[in-house]
Formats: structure tokens, C-alpha cells, sequence
């Protein structure tokens, strides 16, 4: 809605995307862990949604939960994102932290990749 009324630049249209996201999961943290964590599971398609297409903020959020929710490959896309991120733990633990340098950005590249083999993202 804000995006179809007004033009905006679009660092500030990212930054508006970042704190939605942001106050969402921190709200569904507050009220219980597993909303919290649900969000969180949305959030790559959401920052893909926001950064490679036209759609304004509120319709890439909403499409966001639709396409990991909605279909039986979202769901499967949910558990390659949680054992992916139960990895980078287990090895960011291991090591100290030390790993967690090249862990993070690999399984995020790795969750990308998923969502579009997956077909959530097209």
C-alpha cells in the first residue's frame, strides 16, 4: 500500500521492508517462541520477494507466508531451512564461533538455492 501511493527510493523502501520484518518477529517472539520462529522461516523469500520484484511491502509479506505455508513444497522448504540452520549451529558451536564466518553465508546461498529448486520462489 505504502509503495502504490508513493514513490520512494528504494534503500528507504528496504529499510521500511527490514523494520516490518523486524518488529513482526520480535513481536511473535514476545507472545511465544514458535510465531517468532515462523516468521523467521519466511524471512528468505521475503527479502527476495522485496528486492526482485515491484510489489509494495505488505504484498510481499503476506505472498511471502502464502508461498512457504500455503503449499505442501513451502513446508518442505521449512524443514531444508530449519536442519540447515541446526547445522550452521552445531558447527558455529563446535568451532567456537570461528565457523560461523563461512557457515552463515553458505546456508544462506544454500536456503536460496532450495526455495527456487523447491519452486516456493519462481
Amino acid at each position: 500500500m505504502l509503495g502504490s501511493l508513493v514513490q520512494l527510493p528504494s534503500a528507504i523502501l528496504s529499510n521500511l521492508a527490514g523494520v516490518l520484518f523486524t518488529v513482526v518477529a520480535v513481536v511473535g517472539f514476545v507472545l511465544c517462541i514458535l510465531p517468532g520462529i515462523a516468521v523467521t522461516l519466511v524471512m528468505p523469500i521475503y527479502v527476495n520477494k522485496v528486492f526482485l520484484t515491484d510489489s509494495p511491502i505488505p504484498e510481499a509479506f503476506s505472498s511471502s507466508f502464502q508461498a512457504v505455508y500455503g503449499s505442501p513444497q513451502g513446508r518442505i522448504f521449512a524443514g531444508i531451512e530449519l536442519l540447515a540452520w541446526l547445522l550452521v549451529l552445531v558447527v558455529t558451536i563446535f568451532t567456537c564461533g570461528l565457523a560461523s564466518l563461512v557457515a552463515v553465508p553458505v546456508a544462506t546461498f544454500y536456503i536460496q538455492n532450495a526455495a527456487y529448486h523447491r519452486g516456493v520462489l519462481s
